[in-house]
């Protein structure tokens, strides 16, 4: 959406300006929506002096019920109020998903510890089963998401300008119209193609990294962690993106 919105600029070309507004406005129509909630205290009540951020970034100071347009895939929201511990949300933003309610519920701050209590002889040691928990989103994901968003980007700009372009072909030189503006028109469809098969590929690698990453935080055996590579392929006329890998 970002590189949508640089190449519809008044210093870019005009009919390059045309297609990118165009572009931008159908993007932003199908860009997922949040609104946030918070709750705390005994009776969960709703507060709204809450700082929100999202992936790292403050996304606002307070709650204020207003809907907020983010880009689709994974993200890690962070709400935090004074006197509260701060909570932690991760969630996946469908395309086209409207006003979902990302919700975060107070539960006080964690009471000071006590006095540590004297160890107690034991008989019998019990074994500790070591466990481990996901940290978070990993960088393969939001890497592979931000290719998959440009990708998109990049096909639905093509895909547009290429159909303006064939449209004109027609009216301008009918059935002898030079095999160079043939070819360019061709071109064209074939990077949107490409962008699209490109950008899809990404974003699915994105969530199956993401998913793959929860699942082995979260087990208690020990192994080799598993190794993804997004592989794209290409012909004159199409392209693909392959996920391989070890595990």
């Amino acid at each position: 959406m970002d590189q949508l919105l640089i190449c519809s600029q008044p210093t870019c070309q005009p009919l390059l300006v045309r297609e990118c507004t165009a572009s931008f406005e159908s993007v932003k129509e199908s860009a997922p929506t949040v609104t946030l909630v918070a709750r705390g205290g005994e009776h969960q009540e709703f507060l709204v002096d809450v700082k929100v951020s999202v992936d790292g970034k403050e996304l606002t100071k307070r709650i204020e019920g207003l809907a907020i347009t983010l880009d689709p895939g994974f993200h890690e929201f962070v709400f935090e109020h004074e006197g509260d511990q701060a909570v932690s949300l991760t969630l996946l933003l469908l395309q086209g998903e409207k006003n979902k309610v990302v919700q975060a519920v107070f539960k006080g701050a964690e009471p000071e510890p006590g006095p540590k209590p004297t160890p107690q002889p034991i008989a019998a040691p019990k074994p500790v089963i070591a466990q481990h928990r996901a940290s978070g989103v990993p960088t393969a994901s939001y890497v592979l998401g931000a290719l998959g968003l440009a990708g998109l980007g990049v096909g639905a700009t093509f895909r547009m300008i290429a159909s303006a372009d064939y449209d004109k072909l027609g009216p301008e030189c009918g059935h002898t119209c030079s095999q160079s503006r043939v070819d360019s028109v061709k071109s064209k469809y074939n990077i949107s193609t490409i962008g699209f098969a490109t950008g899809g590929g990404a974003l699915l690698a994105a969530g199956v990294v993401y998913l793959i990453s929860r699942g082995s935080s979260s087990s208690s055996q020990v192994g080799s962690a598993p190794r993804l590579f997004l592989a794209p392929g290409f012909s004159e006329t199409s392209a693909a993106a392959t996920l391989i890998g070890s595990f």
